[in-house]
């Protein structure tokens, strides 16, 4: 046998052994993945999602798990749920966008865009409400500094004032007021 002819089969005899067993490996592995995941979709859809709290041995107790959640979309409707208890009716509303100047450096300008949460069921005039947290943003970033909002720290505490102040300007109506976007200058 001449000497090239060996050469070229022994670079190709490692090769084959590398890539029977691999091959082998990656059908196992896949057949294993795709058992798994067969059984855990068997789990998850074999239940309904109503029934998420009562065992199989509790079989007695689906008729009142129906009826409970049956009730609960119109007791929720009604702004109620659980014994009578009421449940906020929560509504996000985007504040007009608010460009002001900030109390130093002199030139500094800062524009917010922003959204509060509250409850519609409390608030009879909202846009009242809007202006006014409006205003009292605007007053309250004219007395920040760019030193003092800036970095993760001064932002989280300007969420902290904002959402503060919205609160007590709506009487606690408003749950949150998130701060969607701010630019400085």
């Amino acid at each position: 046998m001449p000497p090239t002819d060996k050469g070229a089969h022994s670079q190709g005899l490692p090769m084959q052994r590398t890539i029977v067993p691999v091959t082998l490996l990656t059908i196992v592995v896949g057949g294993c993945g795709g058992l798994l995941g067969a059984m855990l979709m068997t789990k998850t859809t074999s239940r309904p999602a109503i029934l998420s709290g009562i065992g199989n041995d509790d079989e007695a107790a689906l008729p009142s798990a129906l009826s409970r959640e049956a009730r609960q979309p119109h007791d929720a409707e009604n702004g109620f749920e659980n014994g009578g208890a009421r449940t906020p009716l929560l509504q996000l509303k985007e504040l007009p966008p608010i460009v002001t100047n900030l109390a130093s450096p002199e030139k500094a300008w800062i524009r917010m865009q922003a959204s509060i949460v509250y409850d519609t069921s409390l608030v009879t005039q909202p846009d009242i409400m809007v202006a006014q947290i409006v205003s009292d943003t605007v007053a309250f970033l004219r007395t920040e500094t760019l030193a003092s909002i800036e970095g993760a720290e001064g932002l989280r505490r300007l969420r902290e004032d904002l959402n503060e102040r919205a609160s007590i300007r709506s009487d606690g109506h408003v749950r949150e007021l998130i701060i969607e976007t701010l630019v400085t200058q």
